[in-house]
């Protein structure tokens, strides 16, 4: 699909999600119209845009706070529970050990953790990275041990009788045939990791996006919480590009 073609579907949609909006926020103004404080509570599009750009520079500042914390806890999640997840694939012996840990340990809600993070690193930017990290290398970690048990034994034997090591295997065979499908579970979890930065963001922190919204919730500043929430979707666009850019530097031979 062309770029301007996949533009065109990008414009599509949000003038849909505008527009839904717009009449959303005229349905909820005519149903709650006795109750002036409920009708504000869901204002318009041209509302919300409007307190995004007299709020932009302090919502800036938040996004930016909030932008380096998800990054940070996403590369520390796939730099950790990559690697691990790779070997314990390819490495049968590892992955009967190793597996039942994973499968006790993975229904826990891993957001649970926070309080004792704050406990021992305080409320400070380690605890809300740590507990993006914890929540995104489990997914990261399953899916490259499943991706590298699916990696063709043939390939492995042919760079295996070509006289490749065990690092060479990696490198030229488990790596490349996994990274897509790595790739595509940090593309999930990018959704969850925003979800977990706003609860960490709102128990004691004072910058962020998760603040500033519960901070104009509490003031009943509705506009300005949607122009929050619209910020927030923003940083959840920034994060996809890069992950598809991140892909098409990796994985080129996918768009050839």
């Amino acid at each position: 699909m062309s770029r301007q073609r996949k533009l065109f579907y990008y414009l599509l949609g949000l003038g849909i999600l505008l527009v839904v909006w717009f009449l959303g926020s005229q349905v909820m103004g005519l149903v709650f119209s006795h109750e002036p404080a409920k009708a504000k509570a869901f204002p318009d599009p041209i509302m919300a845009f409007r307190a995004l750009y007299n709020s932009w520079d302090e919502l800036g500042r938040n996004l930016l706070a909030s932008g380096l914390r998800v990054l940070l806890g996403l590369l520390l999640a796939v730099l950790v529970a990559a690697p691990l997840g790779l070997v314990l694939g390819h490495e049968e012996f590892l992955d009967r050990i190793f597996s039942p840990v994973i499968y006790i340990t993975f229904p826990i809600p891993k957001i649970v953790f926070l309080p004792l993070l704050f406990v021992l690193f305080g409320l400070t930017e380690l605890s809300i990275v740590l507990i993006i990290a914890l929540i995104v290398a489990f997914q990261t970690l399953l899916a490259a041990r499943d991706a590298a048990r699916n990696v063709s034994p043939d390939y492995v034997l042919s760079v295996r009788s070509a006289g490749a090591n065990k690092w060479q295997v990696y490198r030229h065979v488990v790596i490349p045939a996994s990274l897509p499908e790595v790739l595509a579970s940090v593309r999930v979890s990018i959704g969850i990791a925003i979800a977990a930065l706003y609860l960490a963001e709102t128990t004691g922190v004072n910058s962020g996006l998760g603040y500033f919204l519960q901070s104009v919730r509490r003031q009943f500043r509705y506009e300005d919480l949607f122009a929050g929430i619209m910020v927030m979707g923003l940083l959840g666009l920034i994060l996809y590009g890069l992950l598809d850019l991140l892909e098409r530097l990796l994985c080129r031979w996918k768009h050839l």
